[in-house]
């Protein structure tokens, strides 16, 4: 695979690039809508001081609401399907260095039937394809489109987002660091929990130097100019000096902006809206009409915040991508990331199943498999599926019986992790033992070892397993 970090060359698109006379997308409609409903249904706007409507006729409800109707019974791109991605970018903007690369790359999912919505972070550091330039940083897919054609940036991240976790790209929605600090000042400041206290010695500043950013445990309001701090930080100390730190932030952040864009001070508030709104059309580009708008705000607006999954792709056991250094063409050192299978068919798989897949992280299950069939590889075969999913395997080998017809499962967590069991008995269609057996010996091969364990209890102490899964002929088919 030869990476070429930073030599330029030309681009190949059939995309649609962006259109001025399109409205400035999600972010708009939600807006909007807000104004509607403040509109009809809260009398304090009316009365009160910030109420009066002298700039109402900038609103794009006034100039759209009579194409409403005739677009209420059209679908939306993905609706069809049970499935409409959005793809939410990030970039510095005028005056940063590098100032159209993206910095957050977030794939936001919605699946009306189920009323959930996913969000995805993209490491901005994982090496992909990008038509035209090879194997890249996907962050530079902004930067080369703008180059080759102004507008076209968030057409081909989606191309590219697109091509990599083989899922169809519906609607981007593009901001940059002024737009996002001035949003985050017209709202009012936002809240945000910080997890842990850590400080940064090298955050950026706009001369290219760097200062140094703090943030303390517990709850605090933050300004524009914080919050930007606070998402972008890549070099904190007490665990927050990566990527991965820095995408779950920007995901609680999201999250916070979100929760105060739909709250009742800025409904009720025209001047907040219209600054917003603004700032909207200023800094924030996106490839979503309207009517399309509208009926994504209509969807997102039945999901409860209690159905938002949160995944951010990284380098832990569990996760599909592993780091490295690299040196660009001027011999200098270069962080990226590449799939631990050489290949994208993990994060296809993640991509595409991220509103199936259990979350993990609340039980931390610990899972041995042991194949109870004459298959060869049927356990690492089962393994590597769960290890997609982010369970941790402990140990994968041979039981010492190979007559198993049905996959039978041993519950050592005695019923502490039961989201995880009900999960694996439903996949592997298994029997499920409760409890602790008395004893069961197990022939198992690990790393070329073979040993013989008869207590059940002590097994699960000394070797930190919860479950042991002992696959019989019905999983050879599944």
């Amino acid at each position: 695979m030869k990476i070429d970090l930073l030599k330029p060359d030309t681009i190949e698109t059939s995309q649609k690039p962006y259109s001025k006379k399109k409205w400035k997308g999600f972010f708009i409609g939600i807006l909007t809508l807000l104004i509607i409903s403040a509109f009809f249904f809260s009398s304090k706007i009316i009365s009160s001081e910030e109420g009066k409507f002298t700039n109402w006729g900038r609103l794009p409800f006034s100039k759209s609401k009579k194409h409403l109707p005739e677009n209420k019974d059209k679908i939306i791109l993905g609706e069809e399907n049970d499935r409409i991605n959005i793809l939410l970018l990030g970039m510095g903007g005028t005056g940063h260095e590098g100032a159209n690369l993206t910095d957050t790359i977030i794939l936001i999912s919605i699946k009306p039937s189920i009323k959930k919505i996913a969000l995805l972070s993209i490491p901005r550091d994982l090496i992909v394809p990008i038509p035209g330039y090879g194997w890249r940083k996907i962050n530079n897919a902004n930067a080369f489109g703008e180059n080759a054609s102004p507008g076209n940036g968030g057409m081909l991240v989606s191309q590219v987002v697109s091509q990599v976790f083989d899922v169809p790209i519906h609607y981007y929605i593009r901001i940059d660091f002024a737009g996002f600090k001035k949003l985050v000042d017209d709202l009012g400041g936002v809240k945000i929990y910080i997890e842990k206290s850590f400080k940064d010695f090298q955050y950026p500043t706009e001369n290219h130097k760097y200062q140094t950013v703090s943030f303390e445990k517990g709850w605090k309001i933050m300004d524009g100019e914080e919050t930007l701090k606070f998402v972008r930080s890549r070099h904190g100390t007490y665990g927050e000096g990566s990527d991965f730190s820095r995408s779950k932030r920007q995901q609680k952040v999201l999250k916070a902006i979100s929760q105060k864009i739909l709250s009742w001070d800025t409904l009720i508030s025209p001047k907040k809206i219209l600054a917003i709104l603004n700032t909207f059309e200023d800094h924030i580009k996106a490839n979503c009409e309207i009517w399309e708008a509208m009926k994504l705000v209509k969807l997102a607006r039945e999901i409860s915040s209690d159905n938002i999954i949160h995944k951010v792709l990284d380098t832990s056991p569990e996760n599909p991508l592993y780091s490295a250094i690299i040196q660009d063409i001027y011999g200098q050192d270069a962080y990226v990331l590449y799939t631990k299978t050489g290949n994208f068919s993990e994060l296809q798989y993640i991509a595409q199943n991220i509103f199936s897949l259990p979350e993990v992280q609340k039980e931390e299950a610990q899972i041995e498999i042991q194949n109870g069939t004459n298959w060869p590889g049927l356990a690492t075969r089962e393994a590597e599926t769960l290890k997609k999913l982010g369970y941790e395997i402990t140990k994968i080998g041979n039981a010492k019986e190979k007559n198993y017809e049905k996959t039978v499962i041993y519950d050592l967590s005695q019923g502490q992790k039961s989201d995880t069991l009900q999960f694996l008995k439903e996949k592997f269609d298994a029997n499920v033992v409760v409890g602790i057996p008395t004893w069961l010996t197990t022939s198992f091969t690990s790393l070329g070892e073979s040993f013989i364990d008869l207590d059940i209890s002590a097994h699960s102490q000394k070797n930190h397993v919860d479950f042991i899964i002992i696959l019989g002929k019905n999983s050879i088919t599944k």
